[in-house]
């Protein structure tokens, strides 16, 4: 269609959130039940890799407990304590901290000898009490797993070398892998093309790779509004980007990255996409374009466009 440059130069990519160790995903992958008794700030519908076909997402009703809000941009522990916040008499960086007393309560069911899962129950509560639990059915609900949470480990390294609360994520990412939509999205691990439009901007979880308009994405959309000479969206730069990504190019690329390790599954990631070239929209190839896009857009709602 035209001059060809690499799809990376349009699209960041960046894999979903981790949280880290053998057995916590039951803990923060949940279904509507669990997901509806917890506070909503914290909750997000989520996708894993098996929930990502070609062209659409078919989100299979599973929701993540994620542990953080947005501040300033960047997430920050849900349970971490504001400096204007923080208990003067006894500081601490986390309304979790369970290691820490608050005060002489805390100090007395301390010496109380008690099993320690009853003696997180009771410092929760009472700072629950003393409004310092931002939000408390999700720590209560979190408290119940500390044993298996706060022993995990990382490549070798505990949560405290890490510098991280017992709850907290491997890699949680930046907030804009929720915020932006809409987006494409793969499984990490494909044999064939299975990429797929998000506009509703699930979370990803660390079997799913997410491509994010980059700086360079509003030049191209800009490119093919001129060669359209019509209004075009960024989902219709999307689709245009999606035509490349599920064809037949992009699954002869794969075939040479089967890998030996993990069944035969190349990964996709910004190595393997940065070999990947599209070409750039030009003004005699206005009706193939146009066309490519309409097919994608039909594709993406009825699913009735081959996958290769």
């Amino acid at each position: 269609i035209g001059e060809g440059v690499p799809i990376t130069n349009f699209l960041e990519i960046t894999q979903g959130v981790t949280w880290g160790g053998e057995g916590c995903e039951a803990i923060f992958v949940i279904n509507e039940d669990t997901a509806s008794n917890l506070e909503s700030q914290l909750v997000y519908k989520c996708i894993g890799g098996r929930d990502v076909t070609a062209w659409r997402i078919k989100w299979t009703g599973k929701y993540l407990l994620f542990p953080y809000i947005e501040v300033n941009g960047e997430w920050e522990r849900a349970f971490k304590f504001s400096k204007h916040s923080m208990v003067q008499e006894y500081p601490l960086d986390d309304a979790l901290d369970f290691e820490n007393v608050i005060d002489s309560y805390e100090k007395t069911v301390k010496t109380q000898s008690l099993k320690k899962t009853v003696e997180r129950e009771k410092i929760l509560n009472h700072r629950i009490t003393k409004n310092l639990i931002k939000f408390p059915l999700v720590a209560t609900y979190l408290t119940k797993y500390y044993e298996i949470l706060s022993q995990r480990t990382f490549e070798g390294k505990s949560l405290a070398e890490y510098k991280k609360a017992w709850y907290e994520y491997h890699r949680p990412r930046k907030p804009k892998i929720v915020k932006t939509k809409p987006r494409i999205v793969t499984p990490r691990l494909v044999k064939c093309p299975t990429f797929a439009l998000d506009e509703d901007g699930y979370m990803p979880r660390d079997s799913v790779v997410v491509m994010l308009p980059s700086k360079n994405f509003l030049k191209l959309q800009v490119d093919l509004q001129k060669v359209l000479d019509r209004n075009v969206s960024t989902r219709d730069t999307l689709l245009y980007l999606l035509a490349f990504l599920n064809s037949d190019e992009f699954k002869t690329l794969l075939s040479r990255k089967i890998s030996k390790k993990r069944g035969g599954y190349p990964i996709i990631d910004e190595k393997l996409l940065g070999r990947f070239c599209i070409p750039l929209p030009r003004s005699e190839t206005k009706e193939i374009i146009n066309n490519l896009i309409g097919l994608v857009a039909v594709s993406y709602t009825h699913l009735t466009l081959p996958t290769n």
